[in-house]
């Protein structure tokens, strides 16, 4: 497909590609998943802070 330029009427050189476009909704939004930590409990054996989000 060319793509001519409305003011001049000259073709633009690169190609140009004509189609649809699709918008999918994202369902997983960052509010749900962010999660940040400061102080918690540790697991005794690993020494490392305790299962995530949840806990």
């Amino acid at each position: 497909v060319r793509l001519y330029d409305g003011r001049t009427g000259e073709a633009f050189e690169r190609p140009v590609t004509v189609g649809y476009m699709h918008v999918l909704k994202l369902h997983h939004l960052v509010d749900d998943k962010m999660h940040a930590r400061s102080t918690g409990p540790y697991s005794l054996v690993t020494q490392q802070p305790l299962g995530g989000k949840a806990q």
